[in-house]
């Protein structure tokens, strides 16, 4: 479009008309969109595409790891974007945490509902994805009990189970207040009313508060995992990943079809200890606790601990 006579292609932009309208909605819809997505609407609209977040679900099989949090979950999404067709992030928002707790207190929750919410929620960051070519990958805590109603959404998304040993996890949770600041606590799960646990769950410490998150979050993904078909579904302890273990990077990088990347990448991850003083491998992030808190831990998570191959409570 040339501008008219004596008038400057300046003095045309802003000029009353549809023109004006056009480029107004189109500037609305790039700078309200999530960062994410703006250089790619940028470009899609210079090549005349029409600038508009889609509902498109993921172009490739997405992978949403699931767990408890507190097992190196941050991590992991950083070794994840080593990859360079994976796009990963870790804990994105908007926060599904609510949503997450609705479908746990409401395990026959509207299949609809809750997918449409996901889809409202990720839109962006899966047409970021899907226009930049890559594959998506989520790690949040939140995705444990949302993962059937994905599952129904992407029926070849892919699953990481990421564990961290019961001892360790509890003391990690504890001293982050997760059950002793409301905040933190309105973000866990709690027993359902119709249990045993439910019983006597106020009278309970925060300790033993994460000792039965602990046996919940674990019991219910290890089950969802073995719902699944060879390939899709993956378990691994994360003190094997912080230990880089190459077996279980190989693992890893397999879910998103990959090899792992070079060593020095890795441990360059690895080395920044994310989230610092949130995990410390080894004994030394094992402190005291009382006797009837060991009890309580062994009666509680022993068996479901050896099944997920550590040799007792304390990894």
């Amino acid at each position: 479009m040339k501008p008219a006579s004596g008038q400057s292609l300046t003095e045309m932009l802003f000029v009353p008309g549809a023109l004006r309208t056009n480029l107004g909605r189109w500037l609305e819809r790039v700078s309200t969109t999530p960062p994410v997505l703006g250089r790619q609407l940028f470009f899609r609209a210079l090549q005349n595409r029409h600038p508009a977040i889609t509902f498109d679900l993921p172009c490739e099989p997405p992978l949403y790891v699931l767990g408890t949090g507190r097992s190196g979950t941050h991590t992991l999404a950083r070794l994840l974007a080593l990859v360079p067709g994976v796009q990963a992030w870790h804990e994105p928002m908007p926060d599904l945490h609510r949503l997450a707790l609705q479908v746990y207190f409401n395990p026959d929750a509207d299949r609809q509902i809750v997918s449409e919410a996901m889809l409202l929620a990720r839109a962006s960051l899966w047409q970021a994805a899907n226009m930049a070519g890559k594959r998506y990958a989520e790690s949040s805590y939140h995705n444990t009990f949302l993962a059937p109603f994905l599952l129904h959404m992407m029926p070849g998304c892919r699953f990481l189970h990421i564990t961290r040993a019961p001892l360790p996890f509890a003391n990690s949770a504890t001293r982050f207040g997760w059950y002793s600041t409301p905040r933190l606590a309105e973000a866990r799960i709690a027993p359902r009313p119709d249990t045993c646990a439910a019983a006597d769950w106020e009278a309970r410490d925060p300790f033993t508060k994460s000792v039965w998150l602990w046996q919940e979050v674990n019991r219910f993904a290890k089950e969802f995992l073995s719902t699944l078909p060879p390939g899709q579904g993956l378990h691994l302890r994360c003190e094997d990943i912080f230990d880089a273990d190459p077996e279980s990077l190989r693992l890893l990088f397999a879910l998103v079809d990959s090899e792992p990347p070079s060593r020095r990448r890795i441990d360059r991850v690895l080395g920044q200890k994310l989230n610092a003083g949130r995990y410390r491998h080894g004994s030394g992030s094992v402190q005291e606790i009382s006797a009837a808190q060991r009890e309580k831990l062994q009666l509680q998570c022993r068996q479901l601990a050896l099944e997920l191959g550590y040799s007792g409570v304390d990894g």
